[in-house]
């Protein structure tokens, strides 16, 4: 029996922070007399209690013990027994009938530097202590944790040349009738609530799931979770609702971390691993929005894992995936959601308090849900930071309600929580979490951050804050899934200036994600979605051209339809004249089209036609050749188009085109190189119809240069063929 208490004792050595000496009870190891003090508390009627709890309003801790408050000194009920070498032992048994488990609370506590006190259960599965003066604290108060049965020991030893008195008081006996620890690994269906945290759907979520624990006042619990600071000094600040706190001592919260199933499908967990005491930083003081922050006064060992979460202060939407919870006192579950949060209304907690609209995050898990014991617990958006603590709402397990989570935002704006989780006055958006002490990177965008409407052309600024050194990479997301790079290297200085392509689609779900090019892990996305619309892009370009012929067309891709369009085609140097514009699709629409001699041309409809979306040759221009033989530059300028609403569409204009205009031979009115009867029979047939002519070609036609086309100009054409 001894070897199997020394093992229990040595187990619970590294899992609880309590300070204690370790080693045994007098009595385990020698004989002594069998009467000991006893203190007997009333009867606790289990089903009673629990049609008490069933009518509790949801936004109260969840009960499961019933506190005797009672205020025994230690001394006057315990039995001294006197050893042969002068020292005390004092012995009082305390039991509650039918009690699952019992805990104390003590008020005053006091022992002597020589003082050794050994509390331990009635199967001797568990022994607390030995508890000394290193247990003495300012307040004078001090507690233990469950343990199991309906009955527990209390043992004394006082040296003899003991010159300092000791001052134990019981102030309150914890009678658990719900077994809340699963002490006897009999858990009832309605703990399942939500998905075991060792199951593989929250493999990814284990940063959450280790920073949150289980927070038992005493005779009540809630949830709650670390959460880290910008100095990353794991300094124990603990985040809960303030209705689990409000009119009980922090010095005698318990924190049970790692409360966890070993296997998915499992109901049993064991104690995990816990710290006692805390001092209360800050509170909200009411349910607007309902957080406390705790500094935990105990000693919190690396090897519990311990994950001091990241965080979110922005007002803005977050996107959710999951909360990790204790419900009704339950091995730690987690819930998952991956929608936006909403705005919370107006709320009145059952008498219990008011909570304005805004003070709240609320959401609909997709899945789990919620239960008494939930309450305080964290809420973590989709970078797996804090963003809100449960004060309530309808949403448990298979409801299909809502749950409501007081906004870790308004705590920062209606508290001094900043003092504590910023140093330096430096208060960042949002920060990471951390296992470990010491300056972390972090990124945090700050726009686009959610909500924001841009379009394909606009020109926006990307701003950020970051500790960070190297340089940064900004990509582009859609429904959570890379879209595009919008920098692969930028500096690190917290502004980017963005031109949105043309070629970003259409979207209300976009999200942009800022990463450190020296650590990938240091990364942040916006915290909301924020709208592109991508405005329809239209091309336009000079065509084929056709210096014999004095024509050109100008060419339109586009992805709306046109109801007009206006430019001047200009020419560098000034070696054409526009004489006139028709025909392509805006001519077989029917467009009314105007052009003058210094290039401008105006297109539209009379009748309300459309140029239909596609790739068309937009117009024909036709132009007189004034310096054959030179080279010319042909640009598209002051280009406006106009889709079906008279709205300006964005245009992309290709490049200038040159082009050499050919030197004109006299008599070769064809263009082919040659002088022959094809040419006379179009001098002839132009002389009997003008105006078939292009300006080229009435300056081949003109063989003696006066400007006019005659039967002279027919002779010598006639010469210059026949030789």
């Amino acid at each position: 029996m001894k070897s199997i208490i020394l093992s229990t004792i040595l187990l619970l050595s590294g899992l609880f922070s309590q300070s204690s000496l370790g080693g045994l009870p007098h009595s385990f190891s020698n004989e002594m007399d069998s009467n000991i003090g006893l203190i007997q508390t009333g009867f606790v009627d289990r089903e009673t209690m629990l049609q008490e709890d069933a009518l509790r309003p949801p936004n109260t801790p969840y009960r499961y013990g019933h506190i005797f408050e009672q205020n025994y000194n230690f001394f006057e009920h315990a039995l001294k027994t006197t050893l042969d070498d002068g020292n005390e032992v004092w012995r009082l048994n305390i039991k509650s009938r039918g009690a699952e488990a019992i805990s104390l609370e003590f008020i005053p506590f006091y022992l002597s530097d020589d003082a050794l006190l050994y509390i331990y259960n009635e199967d001797l599965s568990v022994v607390l202590g030995a508890y000394s003066s290193l247990n003495n604290n300012e307040d004078n108060i001090f507690s233990i944790p469950l343990l199991r049965g309906e009955m527990i020991h209390m043992e004394l030893i006082i040296p003899q040349d003991s010159q300092e008195a000791n001052n134990i008081v019981i102030d309150e006996i914890i009678h658990d009738y719900r077994d809340i620890l699963n002490l006897w690994e009999n858990y009832e269906s309605e703990r399942n609530c939500g998905v075991n945290v060792n199951c593989s759907s929250a493999n990814n979520y284990q940063d959450p799931v280790n920073a949150a624990a289980f927070l038992d006042m005493g005779g009540y619990i809630c949830s709650g979770s670390m959460i880290n600071n910008t100095n990353n000094d794991l300094t124990p600040y603990f985040l809960t609702a303030w209705h689990c706190i409000d009119g009980n001592n922090s010095n005698t919260f318990r924190f049970y971390f790692n409360y966890e199933t070993s296997s998915c499908n499992g109901n049993s967990a064991s104690y995990g691993s816990y710290a006692y005491s805390s001092d209360l930083l800050i509170t909200s003081g009411g349910f607007d929005p309902d957080v406390v922050l705790l500094e935990i006064t105990d000693y919190i060992y690396p090897s519990w894992n311990v994950f001091y979460a990241g965080w979110n202060r922005s007002s803005s939407a977050p996107t959710i995936s999951c909360g990790v919870h204790h419900p009704g006192g339950a091995p730690k579950k987690i819930n998952f959601d991956n929608d936006q949060a909403y705005n919370s209304g107006a709320t009145n907690w059952q008498g219990g308090g008011y909570s304005p609209a805004g003070s709240h995050w609320e959401l609909y898990w997709d899945e789990g849900g919620t239960e008494g014991g939930s309450s305080g617990s964290p809420l973590f958006d989709n970078n797996q930071r804090i963003v809100g603590v449960l004060s309530g709402g309808s949403g448990a397990c298979g409801s299909g309600g809502s749950d409501l989570y007081g906004k870790l935002a308004k705590a920062f704006q209606v508290t001094n929580i900043e003092n504590y989780l910023c140093a330096g006055g430096t208060c960042p958006m949002a920060i990471d979490g951390t296992y470990t002490a010491g300056p972390s990177e972090y990124i945090t965008v700050e726009t686009p951050n959610g909500g924001e409407s841009l379009e394909t052309g606009d020109i926006y600024n990307i701003n950020w804050d970051s500790n960070a050194e190297s340089n940064v990479s900004i990509k582009l997301y859609i429904n959570n899934t890379f879209n595009s790079n919008i920098v692969t290297n930028t500096t690190n200085d917290g502004a980017y200036t963005w031109s949105i392509p043309n070629s970003v689609a259409s979207g209300s779900n976009y999200k942009i994600k800022i990463t450190s090019n020296s650590n990938s892990d240091v990364y942040d996305f916006s915290d909301g979605t924020f709208s592109i619309t991508a405005i329809p892009s239209v091309n336009l370009s000079i065509g084929d051209i056709d210096v014999n012929n004095g024509k050109l067309d100008i060419d339109m891709s586009s992805e709306s339809a046109v109801s007009g369009f206006q430019f001047v085609l200009s020419d560098y140097p000034n070696a054409i004249n526009i004489t006139g514009a028709s025909g392509g699709i805006s001519g077989s629409y029917g467009f009314t089209t105007s052009s003058n001699e210094s290039g401008t041309i105006l297109s539209f409809s009379l009748t309300g036609a459309q140029i239909p979306a596609g790739n068309h040759t937009l117009v024909e221009i036709d132009f007189d050749v004034l310096d054959p033989g030179s080279t010319t530059t042909l640009c598209l300028e002051d280009v406006i188009l106009s889709d079906p609403t008279g709205s300006a569409l964005v245009v992309n204009i290709e490049d200038c085109e040159s082009v050499e205009l050919l030197s004109i031979t006299s008599g070769d009115i064809n263009f082919d190189t040659s002088l022959d009867v094809l040419d006379v029979v179009l001098l002839v047939n132009e002389i009997l119809q003008a105006g078939g002519f292009t300006s080229s070609q009435f300056i081949a036609a003109d063989m003696n240069g006066d400007g006019i086309l005659n039967v002279v100009d027919v002779v010598l054409l006639v010469n210059e063929v026949l030789g």
